[in-house]
């Protein structure tokens, strides 16, 4: 079995306070059923207590990872030591292994922001957990705040500078 690697600074625009590899010491119960489409799961080799970054929406959640840390199913939790908990329940022996992080919200947006560029408002640099939508053009990106903000400004007849499009 090869060496897993520790996890990103976010996972699912979500910062990562703790994680676990999963290796022989631990026993997944079967308990929990987790499908993506109707496609049963099974144990994951990656877990991820993660919090929330949106701010209108502090919570946690703990990511069921592949191998490369890409979140293969989300439960949601109040928090992080009912998080923990979950997970151990399903994955026994889990709790020896969490590993504390120290990433920080700043490192966490970075992150996000640099590894998934095209989820990022050009304009105002808006991460994909602040904004409703996102229009894509070929080199640039625009959300619907910037959206809203430039046709006001464009409609309120106060500003009469020229916008062209490139």
């Amino acid at each position: 079995m090869k060496k897993l690697l520790a996890p990103p600074p976010a996972i699912s625009f979500a910062r990562v306070l703790a994680y676990a590899i999963v290796d022989e010491t631990v026993r997944f119960t079967g308990e929990q059923r987790l499908y993506v489409g109707n496609e049963l799961i099974g144990a994951v080799p990656c877990i991820a207590l993660c919090e929330e970054l949106r701010n209108d929406h502090a919570g946690f959640f703990v990511a069921y990872c592949n191998e490369k840390w890409e979140a293969v199913a989300i439960a949601p939790a109040t928090d992080p030591n009912s998080a923990m908990r979950q997970a151990e329940h399903y994955y026994r022996g889990l709790g020896a292994l969490w590993t504390q992080t120290t990433v920080t919200v700043h490192q966490a947006r970075e992150w996000i922001a640099r590894s998934s560029p095209e989820e990022v408002c050009s304009f105002c640099g808006r991460l994909p957990f602040e904004i409703s939508n996102l229009v894509r053009g070929n080199d640039a990106a625009i959300c619907n705040l910037c959206l809203d903000a430039f046709h006001a400004d464009i409609h309120s007849g106060k500003n009469q500078e020229t916008y062209e499009a490139t």
